[in-house]
């Protein structure tokens, strides 16, 4: 056990071995304990890590095959722990360009009670870090005591002995070897990922309520489509029973332009209660009771806007759709990786498990303490006891030698532990990676999808006004108007619903991102981003 701990200060200091011969006069036991603890001042037993690097080197740019936006191929960026938190604009649903979508968002980051636990977490922390942060000073008390004593000796004369004492005892541990310390900055780095937590949640609420509040414009687009298509498919059914009555078309006809209006008229339902789900999810995200009034139950943020018919607000134009901006030509940045909140929050305990494999070895070395008190005392009465003062100084040093292999244990197991958290951070790295790659091939295969669907549409529209002249100059009938308005309408509600999935795929990339992203010019330098 011997031999272990001086294996351990000998590859763990960084000073300079020396050898000290004691005089032959006696040391005080005060000056002992100074000069030990003047010999060890500087002994650092474990430097930990500032820095976090993950176990593989991320390519400069997002891009993979065939999505290579920009950057030399081949280049790559080796991420860093940033010092502070990086400063990133969160607010990425504001790029869209609509007030109540950010209306919505404000009422959510005001009112959800999970981020408000979550906040609620992160003063736990906090408050953690203030008391680790309290053992590194002296603890100062003061004892007041008082006793009375009788004794009798044979037929003596009983005698009486009163004693009262007054004194403020101080006691401090120095931090020589730093155990204290690196408590307090593993404890201070476990706070800066709850605050990373925190912005986490943010993230991931913000998302659902763009989400949910993109489903509700969605809605209220069906509904008006759902109406093109009954309005068309109900004039056709008509004319096909008139055809009929005429002679010119058959059973089977009305047939199926009667089963052609209870399909759309169908399709309303399901439409409903989606718009029921997506107005109860925002009120709920938002704080609210799900089936009130959101906007009266808001605290003090105006909501508004689509789905809300039922305050008696009109539904939006549905030709007046979120337009989706267009993504840097330059490329993205795989430096917006390290912006993730969830990212920071690894990287945060990544390095507050570290400080505690440093307090873990400064467990190996001696504790130094010193102990004093200064006070008075007083055997007749209360008002002598300032006129007897007391003081008494003591120094210590502790050095536990059998542990039982309990001190390596602990050490092992906090340097596995941040192996784990090395693991996972390469891992969340990795996953991010393939979260963004993927939400760009999404995002772009949906815009070719939404031009094309925009173009059919376009077609469908120009054959309804040509339906329409044929039909006012006597050259075509109704049916072949209606026919070519329920196919517009029909167009229409395919482009619609490839916007709204276009839609979710940007805020997924936005999600995946952890907000904004910084453009492809600002490269590598170094091997650092």
């Amino acid at each position: 056990m011997a031999a272990d701990f001086r294996s351990v200060l000998r590859k763990s200091c960084a000073v300079p071995r020396c050898s000290c011969r004691v005089p032959g006069k006696p040391w005080q036991p005060v000056g002992v304990v100074l000069l030990l603890i003047l010999a060890s001042a500087g002994c650092t037993p474990y430097r930990a890590h500032k820095t976090v690097e993950p176990g593989v080197a991320l390519p400069a740019t997002f891009g993979g095959p065939g999505n290579r936006l920009a950057g030399t191929p081949g280049e790559t960026c080796q991420p860093q722990v940033q010092d502070e938190p990086t400063q990133v604009d969160r607010r990425w649903w504001t790029a869209f360009g609509e007030p109540d979508l950010d209306r919505w968002q404000t009422a959510t980051l005001e009112g959800n009670y999970s981020l408000k636990a979550s906040y609620a977490r992160l003063s736990q922390s906090q408050s953690a870090l203030k008391g680790s942060k309290g053992s590194r000073y002296p603890t100062v008390g003061v004892d007041l005591t008082g006793s009375r004593q009788r004794v009798q000796f044979g037929s003596f004369t009983p005698q009486q002995f009163d004693r009262l004492s007054l004194s403020i005892p101080v006691s401090y541990e120095i931090d020589v070897f730093g155990r204290a310390a690196a408590e307090t900055r593993s404890a201070r780095m476990e706070s800066r990922a709850r605050e990373f937590d925190v912005v986490a949640m943010a993230l991931s609420l913000s998302a659902e309520v763009a989400e949910a509040w993109f489903s509700l414009r969605f809605v209220e687009v069906q509904r008006d489509l759902l109406r093109c298509q009954i309005d068309a498919s109900t004039a056709l059914q008509q004319l096909t029973q008139s055809r009929r009555l005429q002679g010119l078309a058959n059973l089977a006809a009305v047939g199926r332009a009667e089963n052609q209006v209870s399909s759309f008229r169908a399709n309303t339902f399901p439409v409903e209660a989606a718009h029921t789900v997506a107005t109860y999810q925002l009120a709920a995200l938002s704080g609210t009771v799900p089936g009130g009034d959101p906007i009266s139950n808001a605290k003090d943020v105006e909501l508004g806007g689509a789905g809300l018919d039922h305050a008696g607000k009109p539904s939006p134009n549905r030709m007046d759709w979120p337009t989706l901006y267009s993504l840097p030509e330059d490329g993205l940045s795989t430096r917006v990786l390290l912006q993730r909140p969830d990212i920071l929050a690894l990287q945060s305990r990544i390095l507050a498990a570290d400080q505690q494999v440093g307090a873990a070895v400064a467990a190996w070395f001696p504790t130094f303490s010193i102990a004093g008190a200064y006070g008075f005392t007083s055997t007749e009465s209360v008002a002598k006891l300032l006129e007897e003062a007391i003081f008494n100084l003591m120094g210590t040093v502790s050095q536990l030698v059998v542990a039982g292999g309990r001190r390596r244990a602990e050490i092992r197991r906090r340097k596995a532990k941040v192996e784990e958290l090395m693991h996972e951070y390469t891992q969340a790295l990795l996953n991010g990676l393939a979260e963004v790659e993927s939400s760009l091939a999404r995002d772009r295969q949906q815009a070719h999808l939404v031009d094309e669907l925009r173009q059919q549409w376009q077609r469908a529209k120009r054959v309804v006004e040509d339906e329409s002249r044929g039909f006012y100059g006597g050259a075509s009938d109704g049916m072949a108007v209606w026919s070519a308005q329920l196919g517009a309408c029909s167009a229409e509600l395919n482009l619609r619903a490839a916007q709204r999935q276009h839609l979710s795929y940007r805020v997924q990339l936005h999600r995946a991102m952890g907000g904004s992203w910084i453009t492809a010019s600002e490269t590598c330098q170094g091997g650092t981003p």
